[in-house]
């Protein structure tokens, strides 16, 4: 027996996106690498560009590349659901652009077509005929699900010949969901956003859950409402720090729980954003503190902010490695944002403390000797965004 992903997803509106746009002010280097575009340079959101590349055994794969702010901006593949197409993402790809991500919507081999746009990997693979087989009860879907793993490790690849050379995250619907587990599990990505994932095949007992007890690399694991008997069993078996398990108030199966409410897709770019320091869209500062200490942070930015909020971290801590899946849900809300790192920090939630690696604090420091550099801070926020709170 065989319990086959849910072919037909329901119609659902369009998501209102979230997203902002950052504007340079005085000073300040965009966080780019040498050699890269600068934050600013490039059309994040912008229409995407159709790519395509080949599979192992030769198929040639489809793919709706959204550009980031810079090719070393964390990468996130999209993967559709059952009977679906990149088409699945055309709120999705966009939103993340917009926060400076590089996203990458893929044509997988077992899929058909979403909200108009076909599945050309699956029409290059006959697929239809192979879904009429498994709905007349005469075939199976498994040797074409388990081929499209293929599929997304030529995205992997793709991303190298590119030159998109930022973390790697995968993000799968229903049976792609299964696959993205995999991904973590091989270390092929450095984290994974699995939505509807479940022991589909039964035949096969243990698969999923197997592959996300292997994954060392961050998990975020969605169920939409209703779904909890299907997904905990897979759910339960992540032992990744840094993993996370939601049960959605509202939404459907698969990816599809990102179109109904901002809070679902903010839940995906909040364990983004926690995982790769905040979006990449901004522009990194460099103050000069009254104690002689440099400063360092990213600054956030919008034409029509609402104010300024600036984030200091707790002590052993850095600005991205706490605050890293707050910076989106801020700006979408209307505010620009300083984040800055302070002595008296570390890397205690992941992310290193730019402005102790260029001095560590002298003999005898204690946390009110940062007060100088805050008051900086504050004083940079008056500059960068005269007239507003």
């Amino acid at each position: 027996m065989s319990r086959t992903p849910r072919r037909t997803p329901p119609a659902l509106p369009r998501l209102r996106l979230i997203g902002a746009v950052v504007c340079a002010f005085g000073c300040g280097t965009p966080d780019a690498p040498a050699g890269t575009a600068s934050a600013g340079a490039s059309t994040p959101g912008a229409e995407p560009e159709r790519v395509s590349f080949l599979a192992a055994d030769g198929l040639t794969v489809t793919a709706d590349h959204y550009r980031g702010t810079h090719p070393d901006a964390p990468v996130v593949l999209l993967f559709h659901q059952s009977a679906s197409s990149r088409g699945e993402f055309l709120s999705v790809g966009p939103a993340l652009a917009r926060l400076g991500d590089n996203a990458l919507a893929v044509d997988l081999r077992w899929g058909g077509s979403r909200a108009g746009v076909v599945n050309e990997t699956a029409a290059r693979n006959g697929t239809d005929s192979i879904m009429a087989a498994v709905d007349a009860g005469t075939g199976t879907p498994w040797p074409t699900i388990d081929a499209s793993y293929s599929d997304m490790v030529a995205a992997l690849d793709w991303l190298d010949v590119r030159g998109l050379g930022g973390p790697r995250y995968a993000l799968g619907s229903s049976a792609s969901a299964m696959l993205v587990y995999r991904l973590a599990a091989e270390g092929r990505v450095d984290g994974v956003m699995a939505y509807s994932p479940g022991e589909y095949d039964e035949e096969r007992p243990g698969m999923v859950p197997g592959w996300a007890a292997a994954s060392e690399a961050p998990i975020l694991t969605v169920a939409a409402p209703g779904e909890e008997e299907l997904v905990a069993p897979v759910a339960s078996a992540v032992t990744a720090s840094g993993s996370r398990y939601v049960v959605a108030d509202e939404g459907a199966h698969g990816a599809s729980i990102l179109d109904v409410g901002q809070a679902n897709l903010g839940t995906l770019i909040g364990f983004l954003g926690h995982h790769t320091g905040g979006p990449p869209d901004r522009v990194v500062d460099t103050l000069s503190a009254p104690d002689g200490v440099d400063v360092v942070l990213d600054r956030y930015a919008r034409p029509d902010s609402r104010g300024v909020v600036a984030l200091f971290h707790q002590g052993g801590g850095s600005a991205r490695g706490e605050y890293g899946f707050l910076v989106a849900e801020l700006l979408s809300r209307g505010f620009d944002v300083l984040a800055a790192d302070l002595q008296g920090g570390g890397d205690r939630f992941g992310a290193p403390n730019r402005t102790l690696a260029g001095g560590p604090e002298p003999a005898g420091w204690s946390y009110c000797d940062a007060r100088p550099q805050l008051d900086a801070v504050v004083q940079h926020a008056r500059r960068v965004a005269a007239g507003r709170p």
